[in-house]
């Protein structure tokens, strides 16, 4: 986000491993702070997982937008990629299914806790439905995966202290008024440490179809405005 300033350093803050245990994928969960040389610093979220051999090679073909960072590591003989697990649909799929059941995971000082509002499981449906995740082009300052036709997870990428704003008037409009005109709040990643306000990491509404956005409806109303005058 701080494009017009120069990068002075950058330290990890936070790691909290994910795994799929019965395929033995991993990935870390890392919030990482970027200090400038000039203004204040911002922390990001980095989900990193590793590849080598014939998977990194697959990786560097279908989404070499992921690619953070050549690897080799001397010790085992094995060189690699780091890159964004994101991009990854078993990463997408553990995401979900953490905001589903009330997951809770440990890191180095604190925790992300994934939580479902009342509308999750309706929203769901049968569990037997596959949902397959892809991440939205679109996108330019976050992250958002669509799951189906049932959600939307938007990634937050640079956090601030306490709730974000979407996600507090979301579930005040979902459970506390029933507001059916907008996309209903259907869960919540938030990072916890200390006695500090949670972050939020991202946020889980369920998915409304639709034929664009304002940004582009008011582009195609003014390319005709000489047409209606």
């Amino acid at each position: 986000g701080g494009m017009a300033r120069t990068i002075r350093s950058v330290k990890i803050l936070e790691a909290i491993q994910i795994t799929r245990s019965a395929e033995g994928l991993t990935a870390y969960f890392s919030l990482i702070r970027v200090n400038y040389l000039e203004g204040e610093p911002e922390v990001y979220v980095l989900p990193v997982t590793f590849a080598s051999g014939e998977k990194s090679a697959q990786v560097l073909y279908q989404f070499p937008q992921a690619i953070i960072a050549r690897v080799q590591i001397k010790d085992k003989d094995v060189e690699g990629i780091l890159y964004d697990a994101i991009w990854e649909s078993w990463f997408s799929e553990l995401l979900l299914d953490s905001i589903g059941h009330r997951k809770r995971k440990m890191g180095w000082k604190g925790e992300i806790l994934a939580w479902p509002t009342k509308v999750f499981h309706r929203i769901r449906a049968s569990t037997d439905v596959p949902l397959p995740p892809s991440v939205l082009q679109t996108e330019q300052s976050n992250t958002s995966l669509v799951y189906g036709d049932r959600f939307i997870l938007k990634l937050i990428r640079s956090l601030h202290l306490g709730a974000n704003p979407e996600l507090e008037i979301g579930q005040f409009l979902t459970e506390k008024k029933s507001f059916a005109h907008i996309p209903p709040l259907a869960g919540a990643l938030e990072y916890r440490y200390g006695r500090h306000e949670p972050v939020t990491v991202a946020i889980l509404h369920g998915f409304v179809a639709n034929q664009g956005d304002a940004w582009r409806y008011t582009l195609d109303n003014l390319s005709r405005y000489f047409e209606r005058i």
